[in-house]
């Protein structure tokens, strides 16, 4: 019995970290596309925290790439 209420929460913060996540990856997209990438990094930083996946990584590596070129203060 312990052991399922153990399972059920962790399922629920699986969850709850999902929600959290695509939350901020959209928050992230639309600071992107407001040219606020600074604030765009930092969303899929704390997003890729909560739900590793290649698929956050590969934006924030472009977005840091984005960054390097174009001198985006604090991030250098």
């Amino acid at each position: 019995m312990l052991k399922m209420l153990f399972h059920r929460e962790n399922i629920l913060d699986d969850d709850s970290s999902k929600a959290q996540a695509k939350k901020l990856v959209a928050d992230g997209k639309q600071y992107a596309a407001e040219g606020e990438l600074y604030r765009s990094l930092k969303c899929f930083k704390k997003a890729y925290k909560l739900i590793p996946s290649e698929k956050i990584m590969s934006r924030i590596q472009r977005i840091e790439v984005i960054c390097y070129y174009v001198n985006v203060p604090g991030l250098r």
